[in-house]
């Protein structure tokens, strides 16, 4: 699997940044004008396996903006003749609007399954068998041979969705890492995460 490309270094005669730069960007949705009552983001957190990975990192697409919903940015339109398609968030989205130590373990999450994805379709390779990977989902298996790592990484899955739930600028998340779908909020957070945990297969 491809290393996520890092961003261009800056040159050294470039000038510092002001305070106003450095500081934390304010969310999108507070200043949109179509969002005049400052909704806060609804996510998808969910792999999307089946389609191909993003030219600019090299890896699939693990966030989603809900449709619809009047808090996320509207999708740009899709060329004629086609079907629109989920909306990703980009990773630079992510990194500028949350806490330094969640982007990361986030990072880590989607690398680790890309990197599932990519040595299972070696081995589909090998052994001649069609289909996507992607399909695995369907069962809840995902790319991932072995039950122990499915089960690690589906539960820091869901601490990640728990964390970004609580965000101040985020209204909901809906985390599905196989079939069923499980929506957080912050009234909910607890009493789903303890359904999720009793319902995880091993």
């Amino acid at each position: 699997m491809p290393p996520r490309k890092s961003p261009p270094m800056p040159s050294s005669n470039a000038l510092p940044p002001s305070s106003a730069q450095q500081s934390s960007p304010t969310p999108r949705h507070n200043t949109s004008a179509s969002n005049p009552k400052r909704v806060g983001y609804k996510y998808r957190l969910q792999p999307d396996w089946t389609s191909p990975p993003s030219p600019s990192s090299g890896c699939h697409h693990y966030v989603f903006y809900a449709a619809g919903w009047a808090g996320n940015p509207a999708p740009a339109p899709p060329p004629f003749g086609h079907r629109a398609r989920p909306q990703h968030v980009d990773d630079a989205d992510l990194e500028a609007r949350y806490a330094p130590d969640w982007f990361d373990g986030f990072v880590d999450w989607t690398e680790r399954a890309d990197r599932a994805v990519y040595e299972a379709k070696l081995v589909q390779k090998q052994r001649g068998v069609r289909g996507t990977v992607g399909s695995g989902i369907a069962s809840g298996s995902g790319p991932f041979a072995d039950d122990g790592e499915r089960v690690l990484w589906a539960v820091e899955g869901l601490l990640l969705a728990c964390w970004l739930c609580l965000q101040p600028d985020v209204e909901a998340v809906e985390y599905r890492p196989a079939a069923d779908a499980w929506t957080l909020d912050k009234g909910n957070v607890g009493d789903v995460a303890q359904r999720f945990l009793t319902a995880l297969r091993v």
